[in-house]
């Protein structure tokens, strides 16, 4: 797989959507197919010129993703550390780690439009990669960060919601169940329109 800085001449930590917006405007100038063809390049150079703007275009995809992701996770965020004993037993007690599920008669791409506007509906959802992946911040029932997938299943969707907490939070978090309800009852209620 293609490092999608190194396509786009950008360094991975200082990098910010703008600048990867700019390299993509300056790589397309250089090799976008008309721009090639205009200068007097053949066929062959045409192709050529053709792929690596595909190539940029999927780089600045999975740049701007990267980007997303970084701005949803707190810094440490999956790092694996071993918490002492007594507070492992405390978490197990008082964190869903579980994740909630439901299911939608239609195929992912159509079960994507639902759940993406049911999640605008509760908070504020970011594309990592349609139509299978949501991720971002859930204003109802409460403050938190939620993880939204879809895959089909026997000619429908299913859909997982997983939640992280925020160790910082001082409000109550959502658990994934919870957030999976609300989902739920936001997808009924757009299927009844």
């Amino acid at each position: 797989m293609v490092d999608p800085w190194e396509v786009l001449e950008l360094d991975r930590d200082l990098a910010t959507a703008e600048r990867v917006r700019a390299a993509k405007r300056r790589l397309a100038k250089l090799h976008h197919p008309d721009v090639v063809a205009g200068g007097g390049g053949g066929a062959g150079a045409v192709a050529e010129a053709s792929s690596r703007l595909a190539e940029v275009n999927r780089a600045v995809e999975l740049a701007l993703a990267e980007l997303a992701r970084r701005r949803l996770r707190p810094p440490g965020f999956g790092q694996l550390r071993a918490p002492a004993r007594s507070l492992r037993r405390k978490r197990a007690a008082s964190r869903d780690d579980a994740d909630a599920t439901f299911t939608i008669g239609s195929l992912p791409v159509e079960a994507f439009e639902l759940v993406l506007l049911a999640f605008s509906a509760i908070g504020d959802p970011k594309v990592v990669d349609e139509p299978y992946l949501l991720e971002g911040q859930v204003d109802d029932p409460f403050l938190g960060v939620a993880r939204v997938e879809l895959a089909p299943e026997a000619g429908g969707s299913i859909v997982t919601v997983t939640t992280w907490p925020n160790p910082r939070a001082t409000t109550p978090q959502p658990t994934a169940a919870q957030v999976a309800g609300r989902l739920l009852w936001e997808v009924r209620s757009l299927e009844g329109l």
